[in-house]
């Protein structure tokens, strides 16, 4: 399992946090709001890991000749 959660590069989803500025910044942030913005959050995540896996799996070839991406799960062949 960990292996996959490695794959989705979780520590990528930090940039997601955007979605909520604009109901701060409006003033608007409520339990409505707030779930809105969780919703937003993961599902962008969501989306950005699939993007993430879908090019390893298309680059797998040529990460695995490179000297740090070769350690990627796809790459070394653990997925």
């Amino acid at each position: 399992m960990r292996v996959y959660i490695r794959a989705m590069r979780l520590h990528h989803w930090l940039k997601n946090s955007l979605v909520i500025v604009p109901a701060v910044m409006g003033h608007r942030f409520g339990i409505t709001s707030a779930y809105t913005c969780l919703l937003a959050f993961v599902s962008f995540g969501f989306c950005a890991s699939a993007g993430y896996i879908v090019n390893d799996i298309l680059d797998r070839s040529y990460d695995r000749q490179h000297p740090t991406k070769c350690q990627r799960p796809i790459a070394s062949g653990k997925i």
